[in-house]
């Protein structure tokens, strides 16, 4: 066998582990939150959340199942594969440092559903655009592939956020971020370096592979030249930018 045959084996485990590392990631249930990028707790009362049967994603919604909100439990909370939505609600003024948090992100590009609102000493202050996975991309609140919704300049004191998330029948992960300027920034930065070293490592690999075929001209290239380019549009998609440069304005097939 030729030793080109040998590199693409071992490609092809290394990018078969890849996989499997970002399902493990994408397969917890949980919802999750980080300051920054770093896994945090929040205090007692930050967040209550309530699973609703409900179709509805409006506020009036929201105000019918106020009462019912519930602490968030600190262990084996299970979401997934539920015909539910999820409603949570963060009290910002429970939040340490919460005077430097300039955005809250929902770092799972694939949610169907998306609803938010801002609230100041619990009245409405601002409804945010309904977005997710199963609208167009021009509903997000900043051009990015994850969700990201701006919090007020001033001090988070008296405010709140509530978030509707339905992504119901489905695996569901969401992990919420509360970032600073530097943080969005540094989170922007790495993203970007990741998904260009993917790209890069992908290219190379699908010349390396046209490469072989000229020279080889064994058909079983041609399967691997697809199999490249499906792995590398897994990662891809997996990472919310075929959505935002591929077919923005067709929900259906980022869905």
């Amino acid at each position: 066998m030729p030793s080109g045959k040998y590199f693409h084996i071992k490609i092809y485990r290394l990018l078969f582990c890849l996989s499997l590392i970002l399902y493990s990631y994408t397969a917890s249930s949980q919802i999750s939150f980080f300051y920054n990028e770093v896994d945090c707790k929040l205090s007692a009362g930050a967040m209550s959340f309530y699973t609703d049967s409900s179709k509805n994603h409006s506020w009036d919604r929201y105000k019918e199942i106020e009462n019912n909100l519930q602490s968030y439990p600190e262990n084996n909370f299970h979401i997934s594969y539920q015909n539910k939505q999820v409603w949570i609600k963060l009290d910002f003024h429970k939040i340490k440092n919460r005077d430097s948090l300039r955005y809250l992100m929902i770092r799972n590009p694939h949610i169907n559903f998306i609803n938010a609102w801002l609230l100041k000493n619990d009245q409405l202050e601002k409804t945010f655009k309904p977005t997710g996975d199963r609208t167009k991309f021009s509903t997000r609140q900043i051009n990015f592939s994850d969700f990201l919704f701006p919090l007020p300049a001033d001090s988070l004191e008296q405010y709140c956020l509530v978030l509707m998330v339905d992504k119901r029948n489905e695996l569901i992960h969401i992990p919420i971020h509360i970032l600073t300027d530097a943080g969005l920034l540094h989170y922007i930065r790495v993203k970007n370096w990741t998904a260009g070293l993917f790209i890069g490592i992908s290219f190379f690999l699908f010349l390396f592979n046209l490469f072989l075929y000229i020279n080889m001209r064994e058909r079983m290239y041609i399967f691997y030249g697809c199999y490249i380019l499906l792995g590398f549009l897994y990662i891809f998609s997996d990472m919310g930018f075929t959505f935002m440069y591929l077919f923005p304005n067709y929900p259906l097939l980022s869905d």
